[in-house]
């Protein structure tokens, strides 16, 4: 983050103590995964903000290997993009509640999908390797391929 840069350098000391936070923070989701997996809901869904709960529910829940389960929706960090999301979701929230078995995975909402694309580009830092392979979007036309498979 902005913070670890001091004259253009990374302080090394801030670093590894934000990746031992990293790493308790997926331990603690890890642990609060398998209590709601005891629960027995056939299907979870999360939205997530910030990113950095984000990425790091998306590593506990592979950890788990829960991934697969699960449906995870992508949002870009800032609150504003909440509402938005919430209105895009709950048609897919619905349509389970109707019954339908819906496939788990990492969803990046398509109406926000052009601010996470913006987000991605200015979190350039380095992320804890765990997180590493959730940060990046996939394109847009497979995006929305498996968001139209998700709601029909």
């Amino acid at each position: 983050s902005r913070e670890l840069r001091k004259n253009g350098k990374n302080n090394c000391r801030w670093q590894g103590i934000i990746i031992v936070a990293d790493q308790i923070l997926t331990e603690s989701l890890a642990k609060g995964v398998h209590r709601v997996e005891s629960m027995g809901f056939s299907q979870v869904f999360v939205l997530v903000n910030p990113r950095g709960y984000f990425l790091s529910l998306s590593a506990a829940l592979d950890r788990c290997r829960l991934l697969n389960r699960w449906i995870l929706f992508r949002v870009p960090a800032h609150p504003r993009h909440l509402l938005p999301a919430v209105q895009q979701i709950a048609p897919i929230v619905r349509t389970a509640a109707d019954g339908k078995k819906l496939k788990g995975g990492i969803y990046p909402v398509p109406v926000l999908y052009p601010f996470m694309q913006k987000e991605n580009k200015v979190y350039k830092d380095s992320l804890p390797e765990p997180w590493q392979k959730y940060s990046s979007l996939s394109a847009s036309s497979d995006l929305k391929t498996r968001w139209r498979l998700l709601i029909n």
